[in-house]
């Protein structure tokens, strides 16, 4: 009976060896699969990262893009609303300044003469800016004279070399002391009816004659007094070269 068991034993034990290195070959390869697929997993998780922040990225991108355009949309209708009020509002300064000469020395026909301007470093501080001539043969000239908040703009009318009117156009001199040597007129009266062929220029002085070039300011008002000065003296200026080169000097 022992010597027929020990074969059967044999056998069960050859089975049970057989089985375990069975288990352990499913085993190995379950964990194999199992490894792979983790692996997989992990290369796919990896690969999908880059398109979805690729995708994240262009999102923003196409915001921005829309900011843009929408600014330039704006930016666009703005300059146009501006560009058409600008023309409806424009004022022409030329069409304005010859209506106010026209309106300051009425009964005369002015006509703009644009190569009789003179702006010449001879003048200190003061040019002429547009130079007119009547039907008449009267000169209307729009002087300008460096005062205390700015140039101090006249229109000096000069007929027959003689200084017959003088107006202010604009000042930017400040309320008080020195709009009062514009709106008295006082100092502006001192050149009337001077004969300018032979003059220089004028100039301050206290209580001098003005046939002589010689004025007097107005107490308190030195800067604007001077540059009314400065103006009148453009003029002259200019109109006694005007005169001179029609005369062939």
């Amino acid at each position: 009976m022992k010597t027929e068991n020990k074969p059967e034993a044999e056998i069960l034990g050859f089975e049970a060896e057989g089985f375990v290195q069975e288990s352990e070959g499913l085993a190995s390869e379950s964990e194999a699969q199992e490894a792979e697929g983790l692996a997989l997993g992990a290369e796919g998780t990896a690969t999908g990262s880059p398109a979805r922040k690729r995708r994240t990225l262009s999102a923003d991108t196409r915001g921005i893009l829309k900011i843009i355009i929408v600014l330039a949309t704006i930016a666009a209708v703005a300059g146009l609303v501006l560009g058409v009020v600008h023309a409806f509002t424009e004022v022409d300064e030329n069409a304005a300044i010859l209506s106010k000469l026209t309106d300051t020395f009425p009964g005369e026909t002015f006509t703009e003469n644009t190569a009789l301007v003179f702006n010449d470093a001879s003048v200190k501080d003061g040019s002429v800016k547009k130079v007119f001539k009547s039907e008449s043969g009267a000169y209307a000239y729009l002087a300008a004279g460096k005062g205390y908040g700015g140039d101090v703009q006249l229109f000096i009318l000069v007929e027959h070399n003689i200084i017959t009117k003088i107006a202010v156009y604009k000042a930017s001199e400040t309320p008080g002391l020195g709009d009062k040597v514009l709106k008295q007129g006082t100092m502006a009266a001192q050149f009337i009816g001077v004969d300018i062929s032979e003059l220089t220029a004028f100039k301050l002085s206290g209580g001098g004659n003005p046939a002589n070039g010689e004025v007097t300011g107005v107490t308190g008002s030195t800067f604007t007094s001077n540059g009314v000065v400065r103006a009148v003296n453009a003029a002259v200026y200019c109109h006694n070269k005007i005169i001179n080169r029609e005369a062939g000097q």
